[in-house]
């Protein structure tokens, strides 16, 4: 097994919680996320979503992550090495960094 593989398969709250993350990596809140979709993603229907009440299709994680801009294995745990998992890593450092300053 590659040393990089996740042990632990992903379950729906940890794919729930990678979706909040993902959104709050990127600074949005709910209400951003249905501003910045033009409505259509709502944000009742996204914090739903995050928290499990929600069944999450795989036609709805495709289309978010689209609309994140991040490949769908990050909800999963499973580490791409590509520039937008690079990016991710780069704007988490920023924000780390805007904090600090």
């Amino acid at each position: 097994m590659p040393k990089h593989a996740n042990t632990n398969p992903p379950t729906i709250a940890t794919v729930c919680a990678k979706l909040r993350y993902v959104r709050q990596l990127k600074g949005w809140t709910l209400a951003d996320v249905e501003t910045k979709s033009y409505g259509k993603h709502k944000g009742n229907v996204i914090g739903s979503y995050e928290r499990g009440q929600r069944t999450l299709s795989v036609k709805k994680l495709i289309e978010l992550a689209r609309f994140y801009d991040v490949p769908v294995s990050e909800f999963f745990g499973i580490p791409e090495q590509n520039d937008k998992s690079q990016a991710l890593i780069d704007l988490l450092i920023e924000r780390l960094h805007a904090q600090k300053g």
